[in-house]
């Protein structure tokens, strides 16, 4: 049994699938299931079953993967501090969260952070998507992720820091141009330009149209936010984004924002393996951004 062996195991039972993690590692998947065969035959037990859609982990497949896991974590944060200490820097500090999110959100914190830390090495992953988010973390590029937490993510630690409104973005000659607000039942008209079904913004007011009996139907899908707000200055359809985001978009002249009665704030923050087994300079940062927050909402 090998380090290797374990971080292989670990990263097929969180893809689902070999060949996922075969493509990821740069290895064949002959060579993936091999670390998984090595590690069955020395505790004599089959950790995986084989399913039409990939993988699951067994009984004892769980047992492994759960005590594995968080000491995988542990392991990366301990050398993660280690190599800052032999290079004096002061940490290292990966994050995941969306570009409106740190421009609109994490900037303030990230610059006080920088301030204090001056030689602070921090890494910023994009992703459009929870799910590219909460991957960067099962994956170990991130520590933390900040994202909306209207679901459930299973296999995660989760703390809300703050509720985020949402507002319909329109353009300025849109029939709805001239409102200031309109009701919830109403977003079921609109030409909604949407990163899609997998969108948690998407499934958030999905959900909350469905509890009034009314549906919500994507008019075009693209590939990012900006994407979205791209059509909608076009004139080409409408667009969900946060109050904090329409405040800098409003700026631009062709474009409305537009209060949504009935529609509750999205609960948003942060998301990790363990909040307990992350870097000191991750639990740091956590503090500072939630401290601004709250001064920031007061």
């Amino acid at each position: 049994m090998t380090l290797e062996d374990l971080r292989i195991f670990v990263a097929v039972v969180e893809a689902g699938n070999m060949s996922e993690v075969a493509r990821a590692t740069g290895r064949t998947q002959p060579a993936v299931a091999q670390h998984v065969r090595r590690l069955e035959k020395e505790l004599g037990a089959t950790l995986l079953n084989r399913t039409p859609k990939g993988v699951e982990p067994t009984e004892h497949g769980d047992v492994l993967y759960e005590r594995t896991s968080a000491a995988l974590s542990s392991l990366g944060g301990a050398l993660t501090e280690i190599e800052a200490l032999k290079t004096g820097s002061t940490g290292r500090l990966a994050l995941a969260a969306t570009t409106g999110t740190v421009r609109h959100y994490l900037r303030p914190a990230i610059l006080e952070f920088k301030r204090v830390r001056p030689d602070l090495d921090l890494h910023l992953e994009s992703g459009n998507t929870v799910g590219r988010r909460l991957d960067a973390i099962r994956q170990r590029r991130a520590d933390l992720a900040f994202v909306e937490l209207s679901q459930e993510t299973p296999g995660f630690e989760r703390r809300v820091v703050i509720a985020m409104p949402l507002v319909l973005l329109v353009h300025r000659d849109d029939p709805l141009g001239r409102r200031k607000r309109i009701g919830i039942e109403q977003l079921e008209k609109i030409r909604y330009v949407t990163l899609g079904p997998d969108s948690t913004m998407f499934r958030f007011v999905e959900a909350e149209l469905a509890a009034r009996g009314r549906r919500l139907v994507p008019h075009q899908t693209v590939e990012t936010a900006g994407t979205a707000i791209l059509y909608t200055e076009l004139g080409l359809g409408h667009t969900l984004v946060t109050a904090v985001q329409a405040e800098a978009l409003e700026r631009r002249s062709e474009l409305r924002a537009l209060a949504i009665r009935g529609l509750p704030p999205v609960p948003v923050g942060w998301v990790a393996r363990s909040f307990e087994r992350l870097p000191t300079v991750a639990r740091e940062f956590m503090e500072t951004f939630e401290r601004i927050a709250e001064s920031g909402s007061r």
